[in-house]
């Protein structure tokens, strides 16, 4: 491996990485309910001790409902 790309993480399926999903549903925080945001900005605390995300799952929906679906809020109906 040549010393230029030693730094840099190589996603082979070039997926987006769950860091880079959480500051990016961040940035539109405006968007997301209230509960959302504190759950992220946990993850992104926790993500600091290197460990593996628990809640996968949970950053793959908002990110594909918010990002890729550009869907908006979601509310609870009588």
């Amino acid at each position: 491996m040549n010393k230029s790309t030693q730094n840099w993480i190589v996603n082979p399926d070039n997926k987006i990485s769950y860091p880079d999903k959480v500051n990016r549903l961040l940035e539109i925080s405006d968007k997301l309910v209230l509960v959302q945001v504190h759950e992220l900005e946990k993850y992104k605390k926790a993500r600091h001790s290197n460990k593996k995300p628990v809640d996968q799952v949970y950053i793959d929906q908002l990110f594909k409902h918010y990002i890729v679906e550009g869907k908006p809020k979601l509310y609870l109906c009588d």
